[in-house]
């Protein structure tokens, strides 16, 4: 991680502090402007939270797009396509074109390995 690098505790926190903003700018009389760029900013904060998340992550095998990756929880981390998660992959024991992780790093390195979310959220490697 380089020094100019935000850590994700670190992105949590200006997210939150920004939504905090946000919020007392929508309940006052605020200008229009200053919510915008609210706005953009909390917009900046989650794309820079969302790349952190995904760092290292190959493009999906299906679709050759860049995956997504989201903190659903404490220790819990997923990977993923958009495009490709609505669909049901070939292997019928997968449910979802998606890898978990109690880290986002533990996340990628299944999403890499073609270890996907399976029928009650096992890990299934992807079908060949």
């Amino acid at each position: 991680m380089s020094a100019k690098q935000k850590t994700e505790f670190e992105l949590r926190r200006q997210i939150d502090e920004a939504r905090g903003e946000y919020d007392k700018a929508i309940k006052s009389d605020a200008k229009i402007s200053a919510v915008n760029k609210l706005t953009a900013e909390i917009k900046d904060l989650m794309g820079e939270q969302a790349s952190l998340l995904i760092n290292g992550a190959k493009k999906c095998q299906r679709c050759d797009n860049p995956p997504v990756g989201i903190k659903k929880s404490r220790g819990t981390y997923e990977i993923g396509c958009v495009n490709c998660s609505a669909v049901l992959p070939d292997d019928p024991e997968i449910v979802v074109f998606r890898s978990r992780g109690e880290t986002s790093e533990e996340a990628v390195e299944k999403w890499n390995g073609g270890v996907f979310i399976g029928v009650g959220g096992n890990d299934l490697p992807a079908a060949k």
